[in-house]
């Protein structure tokens, strides 16, 4: 049975992502705020032992996917893989991990692998980070995720979208 706190931390962080203030402002330190909150609380209910099935798992790691130490990236990244090792047929799960793997290579200073994590520059223009070129898109498409050329194409919808903002 899923964790139903864990279940609201999460959908208030994917709410807070649906319409993301633009950085720096204070609707942006605000939500900030409100992640740090809600990852301490995913933090004491992983450490009472309450992510118990996938869905849990799942949960929690994409809140501490949000946090912003690299030691938060790599409890999202084992948490994605518990939820995967409990459920391989969580798709959802299965590309968290990849997510928080790119995500912690680009924390450390690395070009990622599956190709999800983008730059936002300062006019707005969103761009692809650094590939190291060891996925092909027949994986990423295995793992559940688009093709590079669909996150290119996704990358100037989003930028359009913002410099029209």
């Amino acid at each position: 049975m899923t964790h139903a706190e864990l279940f609201q931390l999460f959908t208030e962080d994917q709410r807070d992502r649906e319409a993301m203030p633009p950085f720096p402002s204070p609707e942006a330190e605000a939500m900030l705020a409100r992640d740090r909150a809600r990852l301490a609380r995913v933090e004491q209910i992983v450490a009472d032992g309450g992510a118990v099935d996938a869905e849990d798992c799942f949960h929690a790691a994409l809140v501490c996917q949000h946090g912003p130490e690299l030691a938060d990236i790599e409890r999202a990244h084992e948490l994605a893989r518990r939820a995967v090792a409990l459920d391989a047929t969580h798709a959802s799960a299965r590309r968290l991990v990849c997510a928080s793997e790119d995500r912690l290579l680009r924390r450390r200073g690395l070009p990622q692998r599956w190709g999800t994590q983008f730059i936002v520059g300062a006019d707005g223009v969103w761009a692809l980070e650094p590939l190291d070129g060891s996925v092909d898109d027949a994986e990423r498409e295995r793992q559940g995720l688009p093709s590079i050329a669909e996150q290119l194409a996704r990358a100037e919808r989003e930028s359009r979208r913002t410099r029209q903002a």
